[in-house]
């Protein structure tokens, strides 16, 4: 179950947006296992050199705002932008794979052509690869190279969750009835992003917005080559109509359809878009599509040339293969490729094929194909999606001018238990957002962001070896499903790839050397309880408890040239480990709950302090801010892991100490101790001068004088 909570104030005034704990139950490894032998850097922590990561574009955005933690008080601070930057390019999963010796897939790289990276193939100026499909074993023991002339150990760090988008171009010109639903909305399958009659919809999973609501059954249908048209979507029958006004807008605008010659909206065919390259984003997606109920179970998403191979789709029911790349929107829509997503695909059938590709690498160009194409439907990770205008923007002008109405938007989908396959009743009555908050599918609502993921159904993760689990089999890692009736089931894990020893996978070099001190500081930045806060707010999910000390583990286990350290090779220290695990006896040892929190501001606002806090789990703070000889605030409070900020108000004493005294301002002391619960202790101090301008607002100058006030 998914929890949100508030600060609980005892006394005094506390205001917080905190960020919920997801708990996962997977087979952990024992507590207390020793960690994997590792030699000490010569260098100490943030001594490091530059470093590039390449891979997965459903990473880019959370990549960004990993280096922006990783150069901030979070990870090694501002001098880590000029010493040790980060940078990342994003350009799929297959090149992220390919780049560190996965092997190659199809596409252009950062500096290479993926096709071309033959296993083992280590490109050189990558050193983490990043991808949201784990590396099958044949892809590990290419990127391994065990054998060669420079062999490696690859660790497969999770490093996030995050939900797929489906977005859609619904047919300009064609407008959907509101269904003016009472409770739920189960059976929506009409919508439209600005109803002109401007009723209520009463979809309050969707705060009634009125968009696309597609069936389960139907999407599947979609997306495995079978013709359907926009009226069909919404109705389910061959000849159904769109549900929408009669007041002659019955006829599509765009371009598109009059080079096709459609004359009702009806008519207009769906527009399958999906990833022009090697993309895990499509390995989840096709997961996902494997859970839903078509009228038959073809198996189509689980067995070869579909499965496995990225860029092979359905293009009908019987045939398959790679689809041809749409026309960009800088492009003229001329009448030979104007009919590239809906080219026939058997004349004499009268079949069509109706998908295409986005024109380069990764989710934005996806994105920017499903914008330039009328009538299309595409998937991509929910950053990506808000970026490029796919949440609603209300027009107040909707009735009267109709022509405004946005018509690129992400859909709800419906929940799904993946408990049994095909059975009745594993698809949900609700259609939920990708989104924790349903309201921030609304542009600029300025709602909390986050993968609504916490209670996806995370399964296959590894358990062996139980040390360092980072070095085990992800490839059934997946993250697709709901386990209750709140959860987006279209979820999946990312990850990023890094070498446990790069000396031996790229030369004992000082300058290597430094490369990989940045590797092990910014990973240990990415798992740290602050950075995942970070990647919650960012349309991105932290890591479940269990699965982030997994991670954590791996990020701890990696060193510099082993093979010479004290604690000796890697042989030796899986030996070693056995010995150890053998004499183990008794209860497990078990770990205390975090109390490492921060104090990430401070500022006064008002008459209040306001501070904004970190918090690694559920717990207890109490807060206290003296100065100028007076107790200045406190507060005391029940808390919920994550970030948040905390008001507490001036005291009157406080404030008359601050009228009387000479120039109006005094140093304030805040402490504040925060209590895991089941933990210990820790506390932490933040000083600010507390100054009559700042409680005027008027920043650090100096108030003018008023009578005998000052």
């Amino acid at each position: 179950m998914r929890v949100s909570l508030p600060l609980a104030a005892e006394r005094g005034r506390v205001r917080a947006a905190l960020v919920a704990l997801c708990v996962v139950a997977i087979v952990a490894a024992a507590a207390g296992s020793p960690p994997a032998a590792r030699a000490a850097f010569a260098l100490k922590a943030c001594q490091g050199g530059p470093i590039q990561g390449e891979g997965s574009s459903f990473q880019r955005a959370a990549q960004a705002a990993l280096e922006g933690a990783f150069t901030s008080s979070l990870g090694c601070g501002e001098e880590a932008a000029t010493l040790s930057p980060v940078s990342y390019v994003s350009d799929g999963s297959g090149c992220g794979i390919a780049s560190i010796g996965g092997g190659g897939s199809s596409g252009k790289c950062s500096d290479f052509e993926s096709a071309s990276a033959t296993a083992g193939y280590r490109d050189s100026n990558t050193r983490f690869g990043g991808s949201d499909a784990p590396m099958t074993p044949a892809q590990e023991a290419g990127a391994n190279a065990e054998g060669g002339a420079k062999p490696g150990v690859i660790h497969t760090l999770p490093i996030a969750n995050g939900a797929t988008a489906i977005i859609v171009h619904f047919p300009k010109g064609c407008y959907l009835e509101n269904p003016e639903q009472g409770g739920g909305n189960e059976n929506t399958t009409t919508g439209g992003p600005n109803d002109p009659a401007g009723k209520s919809t009463g979809d309050k999973f969707s705060e009634g917005t009125l968009r696309l609501h597609i069936p389960a059954a139907t999407l599947e249908k979609i997306w495995d080559g079978t013709p359907m048209t926009w009226g069909q979507v919404l109705t389910g029958e061959k000849d159904g109509k769109v549900h929408m006004h009669n007041e002659g807008k019955d006829a599509p605008t765009d371009p598109l359809e009059t080079e096709e010659g459609i004359a009702e909206c009806r008519n207009v065919p769906v527009r399958r878009i999906v990833r022009f390259d090697g993309s895990g984003t499509t390995y989840n997606f096709k997961a996902y599509l494997g859970l839903l109920p078509g009228e038959k179970p073809s198996g189509v998403w689980t067995k070869p040339p579909v499965a496995g191979t990225n860029t092979n789709w359905p293009l009908t029911t019987s045939s398959t293969g790679i689809p041809s790349a749409v026309p960009t929107a800088n492009e003229p829509i001329k009448k030979e490729v104007a009919s590239e997503c809906n080219k026939a695909a058997s004349t004499a059938k009268g079949g069509t094929e109706g998908i295409c590709t986005g024109s380069a690498n990764g989710g934005p160009s996806l994105a920017a194909a499903v914008v330039a194409t009328d009538g299309s439907i595409g998937y991509v990770d929910l950053a990506t999606a808000r970026e490029n205008g796919f949440t609603v923007t209300p027009n107040a002008k909707a009735e009267t001018e109709p022509e405004k109405d946005d018509l690129t938007y992400w859909v709800p989908l419906q929940t799904v238990d993946p408990e049994e396959l095909f059975v009745e009743g594993r698809i949900g009555k609700n259609y939920v957002e990708p989104t924790q908050e349903p309201k921030s599918n609304i542009h600029n609502g300025g709602e909390a962001r986050g993968s609504n993921c916490t209670n996806a159904d995370y399964r296959g993760i590894p358990a062996e070896p139980a040390s360092d689990p980072t070095l085990g089999n992800w490839s059934e890692a997946i993250a697709t499903g709901s386990l209750d009736e709140h959860t987006y089931p279209n979820c999946a894990l990312t990850y990023d790839f890094v070498f446990d020893d790069d000396a031996t996978a790229y030369g004992n070099t000082p300058a290597e050397e430094a490369k990989a001190r940045t590797v092990k500081d910014y990973f240990t930045t990415a798992t740290s309880e602050a950075g995942q806060v970070v990647l919650s707010g960012i349309d991105y999910g932290r890591l479940s408890g269990s699965i982030l000390k997994i991670a954590q583990a791996g990020v701890n286990a990696i060193g510099w040239n082993k093979a010479a350290g004290a604690e000796g090779g890697k042989e030796e220290g899986k030996k070693e480990e056995v010995k150890k695990e053998e004499k183990v006896t008794g209860p497990p040892i078990v770990t205390p709950p975090s109390n490492a929190f921060s104090i990430a501001g401070a500022k006064i606002k008002g008459k209040a302090i306001v501070l904004s806090l970190v918090l690694p789990d559920a717990g207890k703070v109490q807060i206290k801010a003296t100065g100028g000889g007076v107790t200045v605030a406190s507060v005391s409070a029940n808390v919920s892991g994550g970030n948040g900020t905390v008001t507490l108000a001036i005291s009157k004493a406080a404030l008359k100490k601050l009228s009387k005294i000479k120039g109006h301002k005094f140093s304030v002391k805040i402490t504040v101790t925060f209590t895991p619960t089941g933990g210990t202790a820790a506390s932490k101090v933040k000083s600010l001068t507390l100054t009559q301008a700042a409680l005027a607002g008027k920043g650090t100058k100096k108030p003018k004088k008023k009578g005998k006030k000052g």
